[in-house]
């Protein structure tokens, strides 16, 4: 079991040990070939056996975690939403623990463009969320 703060410090990731499927130049997807919780303090906010990470040009790692692996009580939906040019139009999610809230912390891609077309029915998760802790598990 390994726990981190950060997605990129894992050994897998630092060693480019993960199994990459290249969509183009900009964007690497990998599927995790593990388990993984999230927590935001003492609250797990996931738990999968199903995880991607996506490796996108000059940003750092995004985890995208299936919807139906993710504790929803803990999301309210966002008004606000953005665009990129090589994913879609993304949906904002605040996260909503104890008497916390962290606006837009997770977002997904409700209609994917094809290329990414695997991230649809996924929610992203950041490299870092302050107070969280990654929990790598069946490794």
């Amino acid at each position: 079991m390994i726990k981190l703060s950060r997605l990129d410090k894992h050994p897998d990731i630092q060693s480019d040990l993960l199994s990459s499927r290249n969509i183009d130049d900009r964007i690497v997807i990998n599927k995790l070939n593990y388990g993984i919780s999230y927590f935001h303090y003492d609250t797990r906010l996931f738990n999968t056996h199903n995880a991607m990470l996506m490796f996108e040009k000059d940003f750092p790692p995004v985890l995208y975690v299936p919807k139906s692996d993710i504790f929803q009580r803990h999301f309210l939906p966002s008004e606000n939403t953005s665009y990129c040019p090589f994913k879609g139009e993304a949906n904002y999610w605040s996260l909503s623990v104890k008497d916390e809230i962290i606006v837009d912390a997770v977002w997904e891609y409700a209609s994917p463009i094809s290329k990414v077309s695997v991230i649809e029915n996924h929610m992203a998760f950041a490299n870092q969320h302050s107070g969280g802790d990654y929990l790598f598990y069946n490794i």
